[in-house]
């Protein structure tokens, strides 16, 4: 019994919930992100930069 229960194959929540990809960001739309942006005090966002030696 404990040899078939471990046969089985059991998805974690976290690959049901990574299988829904980004539909919820592209019902959004880029309007809401640039909006999102806007309203932060610093525009800092992203990668730093690289310095140069």
């Amino acid at each position: 019994m404990i040899d078939d229960l471990l046969k089985q194959d059991r998805s974690s929540a976290a690959a049901e919930l990574g299988a829904k990809g980004g539909s919820q960001t592209a019902k959004r739309g880029s309007d809401y992100f640039r909006q999102l942006a806007a309203k932060r005090k610093t525009r800092a966002g992203g990668r730093p930069r690289k310095k140069s030696e």
